[in-house]
């Protein structure tokens, strides 16, 4: 199963992820809070909310460690979002530009119409 994007995370693809790992449902669906018999149902075809799905998506296709219980865990995660955000700072800083320059041009334009 190639599973690439977090809204392929259904309950087939997470028991596929599950067996993968070699969990039981009580190891597997606890990393996320769920109980086994909550797991076994949407491995069943309920739907996974969202946040679950994501979770399981990181931790699983991504191979990102998620674990906030402890003081490292936590501190290595916002380590991760300042990471992430820094990284997105120069996107934002070109955006902006180009935003600047097509607001000049229109300026201009608007300018020039009220000559007319």
């Amino acid at each position: 199963m190639n599973i690439t994007t977090e809204q392929q995370i259904d309950g087939q693809a997470a028991k596929f992820l599950r067996e993968k790992a070699g969990q039981s449902q009580r190891a597997f669906w606890g990393a996320y809070g769920m109980t086994q018999s909550c797991g076994c149902r949407y491995e069943g075809g309920a739907v996974i909310p969202t946040p679950i799905r994501t979770l399981i998506f990181l931790t699983h296709v991504a191979g990102l460690d998620i674990d906030a219980s402890s003081e490292e865990g936590a501190a290595s995660l916002i380590r991760l979002a300042q990471l992430q955000a820094s990284e997105r700072a120069g996107e934002k800083a070109a955006i902006g530009q180009k935003l600047q320059t097509v607001m000049g041009h229109v300026k201009s334009a608007a300018d020039v119409l009220q000559t007319v």
